[in-house]
């Protein structure tokens, strides 16, 4: 099993290929402010660690989509449009 700080090494990697893979212009600025575009490709990504896990043998090609999920989830807490307020607000 991975440490925490092995998981956000992970995590960092994967958001900087994103950020290289998938930039935001000034359009894609704006729509992911919105929170809905993040939710639909948490949904897309759930989807595939689902067919991945259960069409392999192991874990492997599941958590790799796992990996995708959470840097995606990152990508929403940066991107939105308030969350900042979570700074002060928290998580609960």
């Amino acid at each position: 099993m991975l440490r925490q700080h092995q998981v956000l090494e992970l995590m960092a990697h994967e958001r900087q290929y994103q950020d290289k893979t998938w930039p935001r212009d000034a359009r894609r600025r704006v729509m992911y402010g919105f929170l809905a575009p993040h939710l639909i490709l948490l949904r897309t990504y759930l989807e595939k660690a689902e067919a991945a896990w259960t069409s392999s043998n192991g874990n492997l090609a599941g958590l790799q989509q796992v990996g995708k999920i959470a840097a995606i989830a990152l990508r929403a807490l940066e991107e939105t449009e308030g969350s900042e307020e979570l700074i002060e607000k928290g998580l609960r």
